[in-house]
């Protein structure tokens, strides 16, 4: 009867670690064309595009992965972002609202990006970057955090975070000249004008991320 009982108990127990450890549904990582790219999935990231020209050239990685509301409802998102690996150059993660500064220069430094609302269905760039600047390797694990969005006396969303256990993939940046990697070829646009991680507006490039706006009519982001 002891033996029946202890075993009973130890079954209770794995059937509550299974569903804590359940992947919560309110936000998945897609592709660019919607599919759903699975939790502890590795994506690799091997596409390079060479930005601008001359002095201000620079090579760029885009993650290519983008994160969506499953819901029929407004939630709040954010993510946790670790850096795990970084041969050269610099990594970026400007989701959702805000570019992290400097925090994809050290191997094995996290961050939890401040959050931000998804409508309902809605569809949000990861905007995860790595700026090469020779032959090399980088990782990322990215981890979606959720919260719930209510509004103070004068309207503003207020985020409480909930304890769920959020989706996570590993994003692994390739650049190879030996045929890995499929490298793009210069655009032939110009950098029209440049800002801040905060928006405003220099002169010229400065040390740490920068915002480009381009004479195509593009924004992208620079690490100099």
């Amino acid at each position: 009867m002891n033996f029946i009982k202890s075993t009973f108990i130890i079954a209770a127990a794995m059937s509550a670690a299974s569903a804590y450890a359940q992947v919560d549904r309110t936000f998945a990582f897609v592709d660019k064309d919607g599919k759903e790219i699975e939790n502890g999935s590795t994506v690799i990231a091997n596409q390079v595009h060479t930005i601008g020209q001359g002095e201000d050239a620079y090579e760029e990685i885009q993650s290519g992965v983008y994160v969506k509301n499953l819901t029929t409802d407004e939630w709040g998102v954010g993510v946790t972002v670790t850096l795990d690996k970084l041969d050269n150059g610099a990594a970026q993660c400007c989701f959702p609202t805000q570019c992290l500064p400097n925090w994809g220069e050290v191997v094995g430094g996290t961050v939890k990006t401040g959050a931000g609302v998804m409508k309902a269905d809605e569809t949000k760039s990861l905007q995860t970057e790595w700026f090469p600047l020779k032959d090399g390797e980088a990782e990322a694990t990215v981890k979606i955090n959720v919260y719930k969005v209510t509004k103070d006396k004068i309207g503003l969303p207020v985020y409480k975070e909930l304890n769920v256990n959020g989706p996570s993939i590993t994003i692994h940046f390739i650049k190879s000249t030996n045929g890995i990697s499929s490298v793009n070829t210069s655009t032939t646009a110009k950098a029209i004008a440049y800002y801040t991680a905060d928006g405003k507006r220099i002169s010229a490039p400065q040390k740490g991320l920068n915002i480009v706006k381009m004479s195509d009519g593009r924004t992208v982001k620079m690490v100099k």
